[in-house]
């Protein structure tokens, strides 16, 4: 009887025991022992959660300045498993990185992540490309992003993050969060898609659902899709004037660039008065901004000077615009105002809820060209003549005019600077009805180029006359 007991004590233990047993160990890649691993030409394979474990406790293999490692997925990765480890806090991610991560396209499920940044915390002169990351969750960070925490003179191309950021801080300070970024510092990001949940359980936070705050760094061709953001047990002492309770809630906040983005985030709060929310909240150089109207129940943009407490209106609210859903869903909407629908951006009405989506990220699925032009502007166009937005905007050297012109006339197109002064008259001829582009090389008549600043485009015919902004900017 004493050995049945015994036997069963022993099984019961191993039973309870099984998963502390059973978790995922570090191992090195497969290609670990090669001479040449970690190059360009021989990057380190990670093929599964071991490997991706080992990448993350090994600091040695992070890189340096002198010596990046490059690294490249070679597979899918169950992560799920890591909500159990570290007593149920999570993967530690991978801190202070210099080097080259390339995902392929292939996904991280499930990776619950520890504090600041799911996957990494740092990044420093790195790139991370082709990351997909799903369903993760980072858990109960004083800032967070969920691909990285803070990234330092790097650049993030095609990545995608979905899931949950928890966070929370006692401090007085300002936090940054981002559904792919939290901060980033004279980064480039380009071609990516968040679609994160925040859950914010106390502090002050800088908050974007694409990225947060954005210092001298560029933001392009991204989007976020619904991600409301929770606001919960949040309180402040109204008697404390030395500290600043503000939360900035948006699409995306920034200090810099931010071109042709796109959100439909429902964004609302509970138990939380003292917020700004918005689409957009960010300082200077934007192009081409947009968001869904009815979707965000937000119809306007905030902008605020480099202290962030002063409301200041938006510098170009052509390029800064909300939308209804329906027109959300039309290329056309777009493709008038430069946004590439030939090799960057695509609609399928089938797909991603009908809103534009990156080609990069879904080859296999095809544009819809018939809303390349939607009815309402087929009838449009066909009435009157229309002066669309060049491109790019901001621009140097060059810059490209669109017009379209609704029957063959003599027109003028003419450049003036903001004091309303003749820079150059680029056309004065008869054109034929349709599309029509012209460039403008930023010189005025004499062939002198202009310096940085605010120009006019004006499209005259014999019955139209239509003017708008750009920006050179040197």
């Amino acid at each position: 009887m004493k050995k049945i007991f015994f036997a069963l004590v022993l099984l019961l233990g191993s039973i309870v025991m099984m998963p502390l047993y059973c978790q995922t160990i570090a191992i090195p890649p497969s290609n670990y022992d090669d001479p040449d691993a970690g190059t360009e030409l021989n990057p380190f394979l990670i093929s599964n959660l071991a490997n991706l474990r080992w990448l993350a406790e090994t600091s040695a293999y992070w890189g340096t300045t002198e010596r990046p490692y490059y690294y490249s997925q070679t597979a899918d990765i169950d992560a799920t498993e890591t909500a159990e480890w570290n007593n149920n806090s999570g993967f530690y991610s991978i801190g202070n990185f210099r080097g080259h991560y390339d995902g392929n396209n292939f996904e991280i499920r499930g990776l619950t992540g520890r504090h600041r940044g799911c996957l990494f915390q740092r990044i420093y002169n790195s790139t991370l490309q082709n990351i997909r990351l799903t369903d993760t969750l980072q858990n109960k960070g004083s800032s967070g992003g969920g691909l990285v925490n803070e990234a330092w003179e790097s650049m993030i191309f095609n990545c995608w993050v979905t899931g949950n950021i928890i966070l929370f801080s006692t401090n007085a300070s300002v936090n940054p969060a981002g559904g792919i970024v939290g901060r980033a510092n004279r980064t480039h990001i380009s071609n990516c898609y968040s679609n994160i949940v925040f859950r914010i359980e106390g502090g002050t936070y800088s908050l974007g659902s694409i990225v947060g705050p954005l210092n001298n760094s560029t933001l392009v061709n991204s989007y976020s899709t619904i991600s409301p953001v929770i606001i919960l047990n949040y309180s402040y002492d109204p008697a404390r004037e030395d500290v600043t309770y503000l939360s900035l809630v948006g699409g995306v906040t920034g200090i810099t660039s931010v071109q042709y983005c796109y959100f439909t985030s429902n964004v609302s709060l509970i138990n939380y008065d003292n917020f700004y929310r918005n689409g957009l909240i960010s300082l200077r150089g934007h192009q081409n901004f947009f968001w869904d109207v009815e979707a965000t129940e937000i119809d306007e943009i905030m902008m605020f000077t480099n202290n962030l407490n002063q409301y200041v209106p938006p510098e170009d609210s052509l390029s800064l615009r909300g939308f209804t859903t329906v027109q959300m869903k039309q290329a056309s909407t777009y493709i008038n105002d430069g946004w590439d629908f030939s090799d960057v951006w695509a609609i399928n009405p089938q797909f991603n809820n009908g809103y534009p989506f990156l080609r990069s990220m879904y080859p296999e699925v095809e544009h819809d060209p018939s809303t390349d032009v939607s009815e309402a502007e087929e009838i449009h166009t066909n009435l009157i003549s229309v002066l669309h937005g060049n491109y790019p905007n901001p621009f140097n050297p060059t810059t490209v005019i669109n017009y379209s012109l609704s029957k063959a006339d003599y027109i003028s197109i003419t450049v003036y600077n903001i004091k309303g002064q003749l820079v150059k008259k680029l056309l004065n001829e008869r054109k034929e009805s349709g599309r029509h582009t012209i460039i403008w090389d930023g010189s005025d008549t004499d062939g002198k180029k202009m310096g940085s600043g605010i120009y006019f485009y004006q499209l005259k015919t014999t019955d139209f006359t239509a003017v708008k902004k750009m920006i050179l900017l040197k």
